[in-house]
């Protein structure tokens, strides 16, 4: 009977045994491994004009002006308020590099699972754009007098 009860209990076992790897393997995966997403962020910056207010060029420079760290630390602090968590992980998750042949800055999110990535990466360019807006607003207007 002894024989007959550990022949019954052995596949149990190598069972048991696959589940438990199975899910640590997992849980490691998970802490192991982060996957990014990464979009450009284009400024519009049209061609000066004479005869025009040129506002767009002072955005322009006052936008390249501007230090990525603190731009990560504004946005970490917004998505903070907004969707909960704290400024450290956002800060982490984040990047933002200066893009060197066009004018714009490129953001990378990075997240757990693919769609934690693209939705942060979501969050982050709105909020980027937002305070991008806010920066434009407050940037002091360059007007070009044609008479002079």
């Amino acid at each position: 009977m002894g024989t007959f009860h550990s022949q019954r209990l052995r596949p149990v076992l190598l069972a048991l045994i696959a589940v438990v790897v199975v899910v640590f393997g997992l849980l490691w995966w998970t802490k192991a491994i982060t996957f990014t997403k990464t979009a450009f962020v284009e400024f519009s910056v049209p061609p000066p004009s004479a005869h025009v207010v040129d506002t767009y060029q002072s955005r322009y420079i006052a936008y390249e002006s501007f230090d990525s760290s603190e731009l990560v630390g504004m946005m970490s602090n917004r998505l903070a308020a907004a969707h909960g968590g704290t400024v450290s992980d956002y800060s982490k998750a984040l990047t933002v590099t200066r893009a060197p042949d066009r004018s714009g800055m490129t953001l990378t999110a990075r997240g757990r699972t693919p769609d934690a990535a693209e939705l942060l990466l979501i969050d982050a360019t709105d909020t980027l754009n937002g305070i991008l807006r806010q920066l434009a607003v407050r940037v002091p207007t360059l007007t070009v007098d044609p008479d002079n």
